[in-house]
């Protein structure tokens, strides 16, 4: 997580603290310092992936989230996310397919599709090939949930994006998969280096919102 996620991640600890029926009403400055110190090396959505996993668990939800049980839903839970994580996936690819450029509410998804070549390069597979993809996607993303995610692709591009830019076209806006604020928070935390020419893209993107908005 970056400072930028210090609210965000405070919310939600003290939304778990409150459900859990902490005995302070209100979680004390020094907690809440205390956890961010020992979890901001996570990204954000693993971190509320793991507070809402022990919130609805029926023995440890009784009681307050430490540290150690925000770091056991890590663990336990890491096969479970990255399936769910494949199946938001393979659902956009059905349902958008490779045209549309997509952000989805989970960085991490970004980071995988990135190292696995790209939005378009994914949805151009066959059924036999994405199976081979969804086992490696899996395995990326378990890795990638346990890493500190300093920079990642703001939006993954699509052919329609990437043909408008070599024309010098507009580009069109991307498709929000899942949560659409917890997308956007994914496309304007995400990194403006990206792979190949997609840096002059995101230029462009920005050259045409800054047109509109004037």
């Amino acid at each position: 997580m970056d400072e930028c996620d210090v609210e965000v991640f405070a919310c939600a600890l003290t939304e778990a603290w409150d459900l859990c029926g902490g005995s302070a009403k209100v979680l004390p400055a020094h907690t809440l310092e205390e956890y961010w110190q020992r979890l901001k090396g996570y990204p954000l959505v693993s971190i509320q992936h793991a507070l809402d996993a022990h919130i609805l668990c029926p023995d440890r939800g009784r009681f307050v989230p430490k540290i150690a049980d925000i770091m056991h839903q890590f663990q336990g839970n890491s096969e479970a996310q990255a399936l769910k994580a494949w199946s938001k996936v393979s659902n956009a690819i059905r349902r958008t397919g490779s045209y549309e450029s997509v952000v989805f509410d989970d960085l991490c998804i970004h980071c995988v599709i990135a190292d696995m070549g790209g939005w378009i390069r994914l949805c151009c597979q066959n059924d036999t090939q994405l199976q081979f993809s969804q086992h490696e996607f899996q395995k990326r993303y378990r890795y990638t949930c346990d890493q500190v995610q300093e920079k990642y692709p703001s939006v993954l591009i699509g052919v329609i994006e990437r043909n408008n830019h070599h024309k010098g076209y507009k580009l069109p806006p991307p498709i929000f998969i899942g949560d659409r604020k917890q997308a956007l928070q994914v496309m304007l935390a995400g990194s403006k280096c990206r792979k190949s020419d997609s840096s002059i893209v995101v230029k462009k993107r920005e050259q045409n919102e800054s047109i509109g908005s004037m």
